[in-house]
């Protein structure tokens, strides 16, 4: 089976994932009792990597329904030659860009998800997320510069910024404290359709298979884990 029908598949899996939780939206559980509407958490495995991911989560009609909003962003500098030469790939704490001399690089995203509760601490959830890198590495590429008023371009090495565009889908398992509970401790995992949109600089800028590389679209596994507090 292709790439492309594994796609159109998640895609049909994902979206009636999505309606079979919106016809259980109205739906009690019992089991599921009020507590704090509010919860803030940060992931600390981003940390890690120079990177800072906040969660906000907010109650929706009854304690079994949630939504979600976070944000993400990386700073990276590489001026430093003992560092590995390794980037973020936006939202899945995976590492790569191509083994080029990267200086360094800036990430921001945010990400969207619905969280339904089937028991007061094991949840299903669904969302999409979009992202936004800039790369600054030294290639051999196009150049701009002017020259007696008019502007040229000169294939040479020197610094050169590349910029990718990320969005993606995702359907994640997870577990967190229950809701009644002021401190947020939590893991999740999941699969994330994803595609990249970004300008090639030479031939071997256009694809990649390899799933922490930022040119790779398809699918990623991730996996999680959070801490934070409620609030009223």
């Amino acid at each position: 089976m292709n790439m492309k029908k594994i796609k159109n598949l998640t895609l049909c899996f994902l979206a009636g994932l999505i309606a079979s939780v919106s016809t259980i939206y109205a739906q009690e559980s019992p089991r599921i009792k009020e507590g704090y509407k509010n919860a803030f958490s940060i992931e600390p495995f981003y940390l890690t990597n120079n990177g800072l991911r906040l969660n906000y989560e907010r109650q929706l009609a009854s304690p079994a329904h949630w939504l979600e909003a976070s944000f993400i962003g990386y700073v990276v500098d590489f001026r430093h030659e003992d560092r590995d030469r390794y980037l973020p790939n936006s939202f899945y704490t995976t590492w790569f860009l191509n083994g080029r001399d990267i200086r360094n690089a800036w990430s921001l995203g945010t990400e969207i998800n619905y969280k339904y509760f089937l028991h007061p601490f094991f949840y299903l959830s669904v969302g999409g997320a979009y992202s936004h890198t800039d790369v600054v590495d030294y290639a051999n590429t196009f150049h701009k510069f002017q020259e007696d008023g008019l502007t040229f371009y000169e294939h040479a090495w020197g610094e050169s910024t590349q910029r990718f565009d990320r969005v993606s889908g995702n359907f994640r398992v997870g577990f967190q404290t229950k809701n009644y509970r002021r401190v947020v401790v939590g893991g999740y995992v999941g699969i994330t359709l994803t595609h990249s949109f970004y300008s090639p600089r030479d031939e071997g800028d256009y694809t990649s298979d390899d799933i922490t590389n930022l040119r790779y679209s398809g699918f990623i596994p991730h996996i999680g884990f959070r801490i934070g507090f409620r609030c009223k």
